[in-house]
């Protein structure tokens, strides 16, 4: 036999082997001799994770669920949630078996009935002495609540403002066109 086919012969083996090494890992798998290993997702938790925290999303709704009384953690309820509806969309049941693929902190201990009830807090109707601003058509909700919760806690981002307007349209004087430059400067001193 030439050389040329016994490399061929070589690398077909080799080829074959491979393949042979897996379909008995695969049949292992099948029999039960091998142990199953879970494999969770962890990156979309990750990243949405430090958003959530750092947009202060994660310390008002605590705070606005400890008031409540949930015997849960409405916030991770919450988090699952609005996870699955970034990454997915659907149901608060598709939620449930979406998160079994994800590694999601908190939300081991979360049931399908918490979801339901993080859903129904979160559009639960605020007192009456809280309904200024409500339309005829929506009363005022635990989200309008989450809503200027964020605002305010964002809302010292605007606290040193430094804005810088130019005006450089044209317009026209008797016959001639000309530009006009204008430039308005506002600074607002520190806040107290």
């Amino acid at each position: 036999m030439n050389s040329r086919l016994a490399g061929k012969l070589d690398r077909l083996l080799r080829s074959g082997a491979r393949f042979v090494q897996q379909a008995m890992v695969l049949d292992a798998m099948r029999t039960g001799e091998v142990p199953a290993i879970t494999v969770r997702r962890i990156g979309p938790a990750l990243l949405f994770e430090r958003l959530w925290v750092e947009t202060g999303c994660q310390s008002v709704i605590t705070t606005l669920a400890r008031r409540r009384g949930h015997r849960f953690r409405l916030e991770r309820a919450v988090f699952l949630t609005v996870l699955h509806r970034l990454m997915r969309g659907g149901s608060d049941l598709a939620a449930d078996r979406w998160r079994e693929e994800y590694r999601i902190t908190g939300s081991e201990d979360l049931d399908l009935h918490h979801l339901y009830r993080a859903m129904a807090w979160l559009g639960e109707e605020l007192p009456a002495d809280q309904q200024d601003g409500a339309t005829r058509f929506a009363p005022r909700c635990s989200k309008d609540l989450i809503e200027e919760h964020l605002f305010a806690h964002r809302r010292d981002l605007f606290s040193r403002l430094d804005l810088v307007f130019m005006d450089t349209h044209q317009f026209c004087t008797s016959r001639a066109w000309r530009p006009i430059n204008r430039t308005i400067r506002l600074q607002q001193g520190p806040s107290a």
